[in-house]
């Protein structure tokens, strides 16, 4: 019974993934009360403006107050923008566009914030990518079974 809760759950997050897989969520914007449609070129205007890119959404919505989803055409143009998401720093506002996780994605990437901080703390120099660490330039990857950051193997040749 446990494994078959465990694969639904599995196949729930699989599916949950696909859905997400060209979303993007941005935050810190504000824009008044629109429908789907303005809010759609909207958020094009805006990625024009500030990102230099002329980008077609398949859609947009407001998850709450300064929160937005974006859907992409395809997955060229998701990661164009995740590319140039950089040029926002420049704004005086706080901007910042990220990828649309699961739940379980996000808990897994908290947690890496986590570890993250402690490492700097120690002095150590931390990047953070998707389920991983990368610390003094020596990468870790998230374990989903373990449920904890692991070296990875070395190939045996």
């Amino acid at each position: 019974m446990k494994t078959e809760i465990k694969r639904l759950q599995e196949r729930t997050e699989q599916l949950e993934k696909i859905t997400k897989k060209k979303n993007l969520i941005v935050t810190g914007i504000k824009i008044e009360n629109s429908d789907e449609k303005q809010l759609k070129g909207k958020m094009e205007k805006f990625l024009e403006e500030e990102l230099k890119l002329k980008i077609k959404l398949r859609g947009a919505g407001k998850i709450s107050d300064k929160v937005y989803v974006i859907e992409t055409e395809d997955m060229t143009d998701k990661l164009n923008i995740l590319k140039h998401k950089k040029d926002l720093r420049k704004l005086t506002d706080r901007i910042y566009i990220n990828t649309d996780l699961t739940k379980r994605e996000r808990e897994i990437q908290k947690e890496l914030q986590k570890l993250a901080s402690e490492e700097r703390r120690n002095g150590n120099t931390v990047k953070i990518g998707y389920k991983k660490l990368i610390i003094n330039d020596e990468e870790w990857s998230w374990d989903e079974e373990g449920g904890k950051l692991q070296k990875p193997r070395t190939p045996k040749n």
